[in-house]
């Protein structure tokens, strides 16, 4: 396969924070950063997917384990512009975690989002009234329809139900052609 885009943040790539200005979140905003683990009931921010930096929602750890998560709303984080070649099968594999606690409601979310000519959500996860601990797990999902144009990832995270504890990661996005 042909790489595309790799960016496993040890470098600063130019990922644009907040790309639209519509940000609500107050506290545990997108970040290049080197998280710090937390935990309430188990692991709920984690160290780097791979090296030592990663996209995180509030990387410090804070005295408690929710001083630094996503309050108050949604945050967001766009990649620069990618231009995917014509032809073949062309793949977005990421590392991400979404972590929470039971007081989070279905209005709590971590998405990501392929933004070209269209903009198409390739994974979503909403949160739940159970807590969800935090796991690497990686994900790869075709993203052909966007070939021969320029894109941009966004990923995007929320704290919509008032105070719930909720955290994101995301690293070692690759985009590959076959």
């Amino acid at each position: 396969p042909q790489v595309v885009f790799s960016d496993d943040f040890e470098t600063d790539k130019g990922w644009t924070v907040n790309p639209a200005a519509t940000d609500t979140a107050t506290t545990g905003r997108w970040e290049r950063g080197v998280a710090q683990a937390t935990t309430s009931t188990g692991a709920k921010q984690l160290v780097a997917n791979s090296g030592t930096r990663d996209l995180v929602t509030g990387a410090a750890a804070g005295a408690a384990a929710g001083d630094n998560d996503i309050d108050g709303g949604v945050t967001s984080i766009q990649s620069p512009a990618i231009a995917i070649p014509a032809g073949g099968t062309v793949t977005l594999s990421f590392a991400f975690y979404f972590a929470h606690l039971d007081n989070a409601t279905a209005d709590d979310f971590f998405r990501v989002q392929i933004v070209g000519a269209t903009t198409q959500t390739v994974l979503q996860e909403l949160g739940a009234a159970t807590i969800d601990n935090a796991a690497w797990v990686t994900r790869s999902i075709d993203i052909s329809a966007f070939a021969g144009q320029s894109v941009r990832i966004l990923v995007s995270a929320a704290d919509n139900a008032g105070g719930s504890l909720v955290e994101a990661g995301v690293d070692d996005v690759v985009i590959t052609r076959q």
